[in-house]
Protein backbone atom coordinates (compact mmCIF):
# COMPACT_ATOMS: atom_id res chain seq x y z
CA UNK A 1 0.00 0.00 0.00
CA UNK A 2 1.30 3.44 -0.92
CA UNK A 3 0.96 5.52 2.22
CA UNK A 4 2.91 8.62 1.31
CA UNK A 5 4.14 10.22 -1.89
CA UNK A 6 6.17 13.33 -2.60
CA UNK A 7 6.71 15.14 -5.86
CA UNK A 8 10.34 16.00 -6.47
CA UNK A 9 10.82 19.64 -7.59
CA UNK A 10 12.87 18.65 -10.68
CA UNK A 11 12.26 16.99 -13.05
CA UNK A 12 8.54 17.63 -13.11
CA UNK A 13 7.36 14.02 -13.29
CA UNK A 14 9.55 12.34 -10.66
CA UNK A 15 7.89 11.13 -7.45
CA UNK A 16 9.11 9.65 -4.17
CA UNK A 17 6.77 6.94 -2.86
CA UNK A 18 6.82 5.37 0.61
CA UNK A 19 5.17 1.94 0.79
CA UNK A 20 3.55 0.62 3.98
CA UNK A 21 1.44 -2.32 5.11
CA UNK A 22 -1.24 -1.27 7.60
CA UNK A 23 -1.65 -3.12 10.91
CA UNK A 24 2.04 -4.14 10.98
CA UNK A 25 4.81 -2.65 13.11
CA UNK A 26 7.01 -1.32 11.71
CA UNK A 27 4.72 -0.77 8.70
CA UNK A 28 7.26 0.45 6.13
CA UNK A 29 8.21 -1.94 3.32
CA UNK A 30 10.11 0.27 0.87
CA UNK A 31 10.82 3.81 -0.34
CA UNK A 32 11.17 4.11 -4.11
CA UNK A 33 11.43 6.78 -6.81
CA UNK A 34 9.41 6.84 -10.02
CA UNK A 35 10.56 8.83 -13.03
CA UNK A 36 7.76 9.36 -15.57
CA UNK A 37 6.02 6.28 -14.18
CA UNK A 38 9.13 4.06 -14.26
CA UNK A 39 10.64 2.90 -10.97
CA UNK A 40 14.33 3.77 -10.65
CA UNK A 41 16.59 0.84 -9.64
CA UNK A 42 18.03 2.08 -6.33
CA UNK A 43 15.63 2.16 -3.42
CA UNK A 44 15.53 1.82 0.37
CA UNK A 45 13.87 -1.08 2.18
CA UNK A 46 13.12 -4.68 1.28
CA UNK A 47 9.98 -5.75 3.10
CA UNK A 48 8.57 -5.81 6.60
CA UNK A 49 11.14 -5.30 9.34
CA UNK A 50 13.70 -3.95 6.87
CA UNK A 51 11.43 -1.52 5.07
CA UNK A 52 13.27 1.72 5.74
CA UNK A 53 11.74 4.98 6.99
CA UNK A 54 8.15 5.57 8.02
CA UNK A 55 8.33 9.29 7.18
CA UNK A 56 10.10 10.85 4.20
CA UNK A 57 10.73 14.27 2.71
CA UNK A 58 12.49 15.70 -0.37
CA UNK A 59 14.45 18.95 -0.20
CA UNK A 60 13.64 21.91 -2.42
CA UNK A 61 16.52 21.15 -4.82
CA UNK A 62 15.26 17.62 -5.43
CA UNK A 63 18.67 16.03 -4.75
CA UNK A 64 18.29 14.86 -1.13
CA UNK A 65 15.77 12.64 0.63
CA UNK A 66 15.49 12.33 4.40
CA UNK A 67 13.60 9.66 6.29
CA UNK A 68 12.76 8.78 9.88
CA UNK A 69 11.50 5.56 11.46
CA UNK A 70 9.17 6.58 14.26
CA UNK A 71 7.54 3.22 15.01
CA UNK A 72 10.38 1.29 16.70
CA UNK A 73 12.89 2.27 19.37
CA UNK A 74 15.92 2.29 17.08
CA UNK A 75 14.50 5.54 15.61
CA UNK A 76 16.56 5.27 12.44
CA UNK A 77 17.29 8.27 10.26
CA UNK A 78 18.11 8.19 6.53
CA UNK A 79 20.14 10.85 4.71
CA UNK A 80 19.99 9.91 1.02
CA UNK A 81 21.19 11.20 -2.34
CA UNK A 82 18.53 11.28 -5.06
CA UNK A 83 19.78 10.98 -8.66
CA UNK A 84 18.87 9.32 -11.95
CA UNK A 85 19.42 5.88 -10.42
CA UNK A 86 17.18 6.47 -7.42
CA UNK A 87 18.29 6.57 -3.77
CA UNK A 88 21.74 5.94 -2.28
CA UNK A 89 23.25 6.69 1.12
CA UNK A 90 24.93 10.08 1.55
CA UNK A 91 28.60 9.41 2.49
CA UNK A 92 29.01 12.92 3.90
CA UNK A 93 26.05 12.66 6.29
CA UNK A 94 26.74 13.21 10.02
CA UNK A 95 26.68 10.09 12.17
CA UNK A 96 23.73 9.23 14.35
CA UNK A 97 20.19 10.55 14.18
CA UNK A 98 18.94 14.10 14.77
CA UNK A 99 15.56 12.77 15.97
CA UNK A 100 14.24 10.41 18.61
CA UNK A 101 10.88 9.35 19.95
CA UNK A 102 7.59 8.00 18.64
CA UNK A 103 5.80 11.35 18.57
CA UNK A 104 7.03 12.57 15.18
CA UNK A 105 4.32 12.55 12.53
CA UNK A 106 5.77 14.77 9.82
CA UNK A 107 9.15 16.03 8.62
CA UNK A 108 10.00 18.64 5.98
CA UNK A 109 13.42 19.51 4.53
CA UNK A 110 14.44 22.83 2.97
CA UNK A 111 17.46 25.16 3.02
CA UNK A 112 19.58 22.36 4.58
CA UNK A 113 17.22 22.40 7.57
CA UNK A 114 14.79 19.80 8.86
CA UNK A 115 11.44 20.85 10.34
CA UNK A 116 9.20 18.56 12.41
CA UNK A 117 5.64 18.68 13.64
CA UNK A 118 7.09 18.96 17.15
CA UNK A 119 8.31 22.42 16.17
CA UNK A 120 11.99 21.54 15.86
CA UNK A 121 14.45 23.16 13.43
CA UNK A 122 17.52 20.99 12.81
CA UNK A 123 20.70 21.76 10.85
CA UNK A 124 21.09 18.85 8.42
CA UNK A 125 24.84 19.49 8.10
CA UNK A 126 25.45 18.89 11.81
CA UNK A 127 22.23 17.25 13.11
CA UNK A 128 22.10 19.92 15.82
CA UNK A 129 18.81 21.55 16.76
CA UNK A 130 19.24 25.27 16.11
CA UNK A 131 15.76 26.56 16.87
CA UNK A 132 12.07 25.87 17.33
CA UNK A 133 8.74 27.28 16.21
CA UNK A 134 5.13 27.37 17.37
CA UNK A 135 2.42 25.58 15.42
CA UNK A 136 4.29 22.42 14.44
CA UNK A 137 1.01 20.64 13.83
CA UNK A 138 0.14 22.99 10.96
CA UNK A 139 3.05 24.54 9.08
CA UNK A 140 4.35 25.16 5.57
CA UNK A 141 7.89 26.06 4.46
CA UNK A 142 8.51 28.60 1.68
CA UNK A 143 12.16 27.97 0.65
CA UNK A 144 12.10 30.55 -2.14
CA UNK A 145 11.48 33.40 0.31
CA UNK A 146 13.16 31.69 3.29
CA UNK A 147 9.96 31.74 5.34
CA UNK A 148 8.03 29.31 7.51
CA UNK A 149 4.33 29.85 8.24
CA UNK A 150 2.44 28.06 10.99
CA UNK A 151 -0.80 28.35 12.93
CA UNK A 152 -1.98 27.55 16.44
CA UNK A 153 -5.48 27.58 17.90
CA UNK A 154 -6.76 28.33 21.38
CA UNK A 155 -10.53 28.39 21.66
CA UNK A 156 -11.82 30.89 19.10
CA UNK A 157 -8.40 32.50 18.61
CA UNK A 158 -6.25 31.35 15.69
CA UNK A 159 -2.68 32.61 15.52
CA UNK A 160 -0.65 32.83 12.31
CA UNK A 161 3.14 32.88 12.72
CA UNK A 162 5.55 34.02 10.00
CA UNK A 163 9.19 33.05 10.59
CA UNK A 164 12.14 34.51 8.72
CA UNK A 165 14.55 31.56 8.40
CA UNK A 166 17.48 33.89 7.72
CA UNK A 167 17.11 35.54 11.13
CA UNK A 168 16.88 34.36 14.71
CA UNK A 169 13.52 35.99 15.42
CA UNK A 170 9.94 35.73 14.34
CA UNK A 171 6.95 37.95 13.74
CA UNK A 172 3.64 36.37 14.75
CA UNK A 173 0.38 37.73 13.34
CA UNK A 174 -2.54 36.92 15.65
CA UNK A 175 -6.01 36.67 14.19
CA UNK A 176 -9.27 35.51 15.79
CA UNK A 177 -11.45 32.97 14.01
CA UNK A 178 -14.09 35.60 13.16
CA UNK A 179 -13.41 38.77 11.14
CA UNK A 180 -9.87 37.61 10.46
CA UNK A 181 -9.31 40.36 7.93
CA UNK A 182 -10.28 43.16 10.28
CA UNK A 183 -8.88 42.31 13.69
CA UNK A 184 -5.28 41.47 14.44
CA UNK A 185 -2.54 41.69 17.04
CA UNK A 186 1.19 41.46 16.34
CA UNK A 187 4.16 40.59 18.48
CA UNK A 188 7.89 39.94 18.15
CA UNK A 189 9.60 37.07 19.92
CA UNK A 190 12.89 35.23 19.73
CA UNK A 191 13.61 32.14 17.64
CA UNK A 192 16.60 29.95 18.44
CA UNK A 193 19.62 31.59 20.02
CA UNK A 194 20.13 34.75 17.96
CA UNK A 195 19.34 38.46 18.53
CA UNK A 196 16.09 40.27 18.09
CA UNK A 197 15.55 41.99 14.80
CA UNK A 198 13.11 43.91 12.65
CA UNK A 199 10.61 42.44 10.22
CA UNK A 200 10.60 43.55 6.60
CA UNK A 201 8.31 41.06 4.88
CA UNK A 202 5.86 41.65 2.02
CA UNK A 203 2.17 40.97 2.35
CA UNK A 204 1.32 37.40 1.42
CA UNK A 205 -1.70 35.14 1.50
CA UNK A 206 -1.71 31.98 3.62
CA UNK A 207 -4.27 29.27 4.14
CA UNK A 208 -5.21 28.43 7.72
CA UNK A 209 -6.16 24.76 7.94
CA UNK A 210 -7.87 25.45 11.25
CA UNK A 211 -10.47 27.77 9.72
CA UNK A 212 -10.25 26.85 6.03
CA UNK A 213 -10.19 30.56 5.17
CA UNK A 214 -7.60 32.60 3.32
CA UNK A 215 -5.91 35.08 5.64
CA UNK A 216 -3.96 37.95 4.13
CA UNK A 217 -1.43 39.24 6.65
CA UNK A 218 0.66 42.38 6.27
CA UNK A 219 3.95 41.93 8.10
CA UNK A 220 5.37 45.37 8.79
CA UNK A 221 8.37 46.89 10.60
CA UNK A 222 7.79 46.75 14.32
CA UNK A 223 9.40 45.73 17.62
Amino acid sequence: MSDESRLQPEPEYRALVSLHLPNFSPPATSTVVYDNGVQLPNHVGNGLGVGGPDLTTVNERGDRVYGYQSTITSFGFWNLILDDQGLTGNPSAPSGSPLGGFNVGRIEAALDLLFTDRGEIIDLNTYNQIGSFSGGGNFVVDPTNHRLYSTTSSGSTHTLYAYNLDQAWRNGVHRPAQHARRRSRRRLATLGHGPHGRVNAPSRSCISRATGRSVRASLRDEH
